[in-house]
């Protein structure tokens, strides 16, 4: 219907659910359009950003949207949209523009929380590809909480292709994560903390957790360069404990530390507190 009025509108054509609800508008003595005001509720259905953005298509068990559309058909205000994704829910104010032959977003919105293996859903595949890359390999169990996404972005910077680091951050906070930091090292259990994503980075922040008998704190990785061929992974940890069991993670494969100091580490006893750090490039 709109796509009739003003052809930007068929990017509208992603949104496949019922809708009901209101339209106000006025059209003035030579067809101008204008005053477009709406109040709608929509029920199961789907948003399919393909080939714009690479994700499946998201399944939706409920929406509501109001907002108005400016006179020149150029952008939508959403004074409120809430909506129910069914593992999670949220809601979000803003504005989308619409200028010819692009699209523009001013938006803030929240999601309540869902099962940390729901982000492979939600996080599209070719944004920070391989941070995204390493957190599916390396992230599993838990839950995602309390999400916040910020976005100021230009129909120019889509265009370029090149998005400035505060154009857009998604923050949100974990429970109950396992971690991978190094192959073959013994995972990270129970984590619990924060994370931070920009445009070009990736901070996460493990603020309780635990290997074995060791618990994990102060636990930070940062993942860098996201608009560059390759990205470099910093990680850093703080490991408390019998001290047996801190030289023993050190000396496990492939690191063997404490060995080659012809040490062994089941005969050390006491406590310690260990900082450890990695850096290396994620291919």
């Amino acid at each position: 219907l709109f796509a009739d009025v003003a052809p930007v509108f068929a990017e509208l054509k992603a949104v496949r659910l019922p809708l009901s609800g209101t339209v106000g508008f006025a059209v003035a003595a030579d067809g101008h359009v204008g005053n477009i005001d709406f109040n709608l509720t929509g029920g199961i259905g789907t948003l399919d950003l393909r080939p714009r953005v690479d994700m499946p298509p998201l399944d939706f068990h409920g929406l509501a949207a109001s907002g108005h559309v400016a006179d020149d058909f150029a952008g939508v205000t959403l004074d409120r949209l809430t909506f129910d994704l069914g593992d999670a829910r949220g809601e979000a104010h803003g504005r989308i523009d619409l200028p010819s032959g692009g699209v523009g977003l001013d938006l803030e919105a929240s999601v309540d929380g869902f099962p940390t293996a729901s982000l492979e859903r939600y996080w599209p595949a070719d944004v920070a590809q391989h941070a995204r890359d390493w957190v599916m390999a390396n992230i599993k169990g838990g839950g995602v909480s309390d999400v916040k996404l910020q976005a100021k972005v230009t129909p120019a910077m889509l265009a370029g292709g090149e998005v400035p680091e505060n154009a857009a951050a998604l923050d949100f906070r974990f429970t109950g994560l396992g971690a991978v930091y190094l192959p073959q090292l013994p995972p990270l259990e129970g984590v619990n903390g924060s994370a931070h994503l920009t445009a070009k980075a990736f901070d996460l922040q493990a603020d309780t957790g635990h290997v074995g008998d060791l618990v994990v704190s102060d636990g930070k990785v940062r993942i860098t360069d996201f608009d560059k061929a390759d990205q470099i992974a910093n990680i850093s940890l703080v490991v408390s404990g019998p001290a047996s069991a801190a030289l023993g993670l050190l000396d496990h494969k492939p690191l063997g530390f404490v060995s080659r100091l012809g040490l062994d580490p089941g005969k050390v006893g006491g406590l310690s507190a260990t900082r450890a750090r990695f850096t290396f490039p994620l291919r």
